[in-house]
């Protein structure tokens, strides 16, 4: 799938988030974002897929794209906060949730170190890399079919 794709199999009801709103979470992360996930922002700033697209053939589907947006479940400054204060999964700290999938686990972005760029889907001991960067992320995703359910 192609990032003009990806954006339209989402309903972000907006624009993407601005220079502005970008370098403020930054500020709070304590960290530049990778320049692929930052470009994303600019072009969408978070939304719901409804599990209508799947990354490759064994999944995940993605239910939520998070932004900088106001609503809590949405909203990467929310979930940043959440992480840190020890709530919900336990992310490592170079990592943050930038999607979920239908049943509510994350998928997330490692945004310093070595790894940065990488995407990695949570599991409940640890989460395991399903891609090198946002954009190879973007182009294994497809939309879901009935043979997916199987």
């Amino acid at each position: 799938m192609t990032l003009n794709e990806f954006l339209q199999a989402m309903d972000s009801r907006g624009s993407g988030a601005s220079e502005k709103s970008i370098a403020l979470f930054e500020k709070e992360l304590g960290g530049k974002l990778p320049a692929d996930y930052r470009d994303f922002l600019l072009k969408s700033n978070g939304g719901s897929c409804g599990g209508g697209v799947i990354f490759k053939k064994s999944g995940p589907s993605i239910h939520h794209v998070f932004g900088l947006r106001s609503e809590k479940h949405l909203s990467l400054s929310w979930r940043l906060k959440l992480q840190r204060k020890g709530n919900g999964m336990p992310i490592p700290d170079d990592q943050i949730a930038i999607m979920d999938d239908p049943g509510g686990s994350p998928i997330c972005l490692v945004w310093q170190g070595r790894k940065s760029g990488e995407i990695h889907r949570w599991g409940p001991m640890a989460t395991k890399r399903i891609a090198g960067s946002l954009v190879e992320f973007i182009k294994g995703i497809r939309e879901f079919s009935e043979e997916d359910d199987d």
